[in-house]
């Protein structure tokens, strides 16, 4: 894997916000869509939650103004994926009963 201080300031932004790219894996597709979230237990929820919340806190507006691919034709910006994924969660926490 290369040295985090080799790659590209865009590819180091989505990592630290979790920010899936669709076109990846069909596992960062689900992400991109929330597919994922009933798979992941309780922690994973809870962690979801947390990196969304954190990534919206410690963003730069400029950062959060980016857009991003969530399909094909299909662009938004990384601050509304990141308030529709904590929604997404915690939608899912509120369907297993958890606090939302």
């Amino acid at each position: 894997m290369p040295s985090p201080l080799i790659l590209p300031s865009r590819v180091r932004f989505f990592k630290r916000c979790g920010l899936p790219d669709p076109g990846d894996s069909c596992e960062t597709w689900q992400r991109c869509h929330h597919l994922d979230l009933p798979k992941l237990g309780v922690i994973g929820l809870w962690r979801e939650e947390q990196r969304a919340e954190l990534a919206l806190v410690l963003s730069a507006p400029r950062e959060l103004g980016r857009l991003v691919g969530a399909g094909p034709g299909h662009l938004v910006t990384v601050e509304q994926w990141l308030l529709a994924r904590l929604a997404a969660v915690r939608r899912e926490q509120a369907r297993r009963g958890g606090a939302a």
